[in-house]
């Protein structure tokens, strides 16, 4: 996490960091255990920071110091470990793959049912057509075997070949979709 402090908010970073590590000199911690508490401090500083604003302003860093003990506090030798706030350790790959967003379940399932019932139809429908050539719709339609005069409606032409072979064709892709579909998401399911 790149953070650009302006030039006072830097001077106040480090005037408060370089004072932590004078109590903690005067406290007696030797040189290395100074280093590592002062960088421990300091990543954690700025990953609040990072999470603020990605260029803090002397306030930013006055408002995130003030939420911390204050430099003195690092003398007492005794507690300089619990006084020094964890690193923040960012999550392994794996997790922040799995946090990407997925698509949920019910969005393939319903476009896999939505492919087989629309190939289905399609299938269907020179059957159906065929089927309303050879009667009348409106007594179909009412129930009625007796309907009034000038209410029939008969379709007048049959369906030709080639639109049959293109709706089974497009209905029968839709179909065979839907199936792979179907097919993939299962085995995904069983392997996770």
């Amino acid at each position: 996490m790149s953070v650009e402090f302006s030039g006072e908010a830097k001077a106040r970073l480090d005037a408060h960091l370089d004072s932590v590590e004078e109590a903690l000199a005067k406290a007696g911690s030797s040189r290395e255990q100074r280093r590592a508490v002062v960088d421990d401090l300091e990543a954690h500083i700025r990953e609040i920071l990072a999470a603020r604003s990605a260029a803090p302003t002397l306030d930013d860093v006055n408002a995130v110091l003030e939420t911390l003990d204050p430099p003195s506090a690092y003398g007492d030798v005794a507690h300089v470990p619990a006084r020094v706030p964890a690193p923040i350790v960012p999550p392994p790959a794996a997790s922040v793959a799995e946090k990407k967003p997925k698509r949920s379940s019910w969005m393939k399932t319903s476009a896999i049912v939505a492919l087989v019932v629309c190939g289905t139809l399609l299938v269907m429908t020179p059957a159906i057509i065929d089927h309303l050539h050879e009667r009348d719709v409106v007594a179909l339609v009412t129930g009625t075997t007796k309907v009034p005069e000038g209410m029939t409606f008969n379709i007048p032409v049959a369906m030709q070949d080639n639109y049959r072979i293109a709706l089974w064709f497009t209905g029968s892709g839709a179909i065979l979709l839907g199936a792979i579909g179907a097919f993939v998401a299962f085995a995904r399911e069983r392997r996770v």
